[in-house]
């Protein structure tokens, strides 16, 4: 499985989507089947047993990734991050999904970020950048191996939205004014050697002043 899967790729709507991976579906597999073989080749009380299986299934299940869907709908205006887990997909009325919504106009940029992780690598994730500064994830997680995906996503997701056009419509920082220079050639400039002939001239005109009421 790729990092996501195109769910619908017309002019106005386009949809991603991702499901757990082959990875999490092994490790829920491997923790049933050894729960299953120690309660059947084991000689513990059968209430141990349906404990080992039961306690295999769930932390096997919580182990198992979030399915998740990107989907931007132009006639909306809108971009949708849903995330369901295997717990909301079981117990829709006690689990709850996760849905993020924001608009369109407020995504400025779309963008891969890079995570290194120990023993792991490099993990990269499509991230949208929002006019807020905020950073809406296209998944929840990492993924690592072939980052050329991650980078062919957010490629497609430009060309979309259109963004690269968009960019240019946006002001450029160079054609407004610079106020600083404005600030500074409002005032006038004064020369030091005028403020100590001003000094000067006082202190001779109250010298000049004492002298006439003493007389």
């Amino acid at each position: 499985m790729g990092y996501v899967l195109v769910k619908v790729d017309t002019g106005d709507r386009l949809t991603f989507s991702r499901e757990p991976t082959w990875w999490s579906w092994s490790i829920l597999t491997a923790l049933v089947s050894f729960a299953l073989g120690a309660a059947y080749y084991g000689s513990d009380p059968f209430l141990w047993k349906v404990l080992y299986v039961g306690g295999g299934m769930v932390v096997g299940l919580l182990c198992l990734e979030d399915w998740e869907e990107c989907d931007f709908d132009k006639t909306t205006g809108e971009v949708r991050l849903l995330r369901q887990s295997i717990w909301s997909k079981l117990f829709p009325m006690v689990c709850s999904s996760q849905i993020v919504i924001s608009t369109i106009d407020d995504i400025v940029s779309v963008r891969v970020e890079e995570e290194n992780v120990r023993y792991f690598g490099t993990g990269h994730q499509v991230s949208l950048l929002l006019k807020t500064g905020i950073a809406l994830g296209l998944t929840e997680s990492f993924t690592f191996g072939n980052s050329q995906e991650h980078y062919a996503t957010a490629e497609k997701i430009k060309t979309f939205l259109d963004l690269e056009s968009r960019e240019r419509r946006l002001p450029q920082l160079n054609e407004y004014p610079d106020e600083s220079s404005s600030d500074d050639d409002s005032f006038e400039q004064i020369d030091h050697s005028d403020v100590v002939n001003e000094q000067t001239y006082c202190a001779t005109e109250n010298s000049e002043t004492v002298q006439s009421q003493v007389s």
